[in-house]
């Protein structure tokens, strides 16, 4: 779906707003220190009446001042089914499936809000495609994860930014 909804706290109720420019679903979105939120990834069907799932790389920023979405830079991997905190006003994006939804995704990108672009900044220990970031007191981010198509347990790694 490319529609989306903001939700007030004051009112207990959610209300259309902008469009995305490209259905996604299995995305991140993240808030920015400056109030604006970044899309980023997800999965979109190839073609209606199909299951066949295309996971782009492209990224886009909500805008709430204007209920706009526009285009940012596109990560170096697509991916579905990551996770994404920020971490000293950067985006820390993690682990996911690939784009036929077959293998996990070890990648690590860092999304730079001033300049609007992702680099990869290294790879998880153990791919991870359900993974979950959160951002610890210290500034490091605990990552825990699994990757469905492997043996043996969940991971659990640190990043330190």
């Amino acid at each position: 779906m490319a529609s989306a909804e903001v939700y007030s706290p004051a009112t207990g109720k959610f209300s259309a707003t902008g469009s995305m420019s490209t259905p996604r679903e299995g995305h991140s979105a993240t808030l920015l220190p400056d109030g604006r939120v970044l899309v980023a990834g997800g999965s979109t069907l190839q073609q209606v009446g199909t299951t066949n799932r295309d996971t782009p790389a492209s990224a886009e920023l909500y805008d709430p001042a204007t209920g706009t979405f526009s285009s940012t830079g596109s990560m170096i991997s697509g991916r579905a089914s990551h996770s994404a905190v920020l971490t000293n006003g950067s985006v820390f994006v993690a682990g996911g499936l690939t784009s036929d939804n077959s293998q996990s995704i070890s990648s690590v990108e860092l999304y730079d809000p001033a300049t609007g672009t992702f680099s990869q900044i290294g790879t998880l220990l153990k791919k991870a495609d359900a993974v979950s970031a959160t951002l610890l007191a210290d500034g490091r981010v605990l990552l825990l994860g699994s990757d469905k198509w492997a043996s043996g347990p969940p991971s659990a790694e640190l990043y330190e930014p």
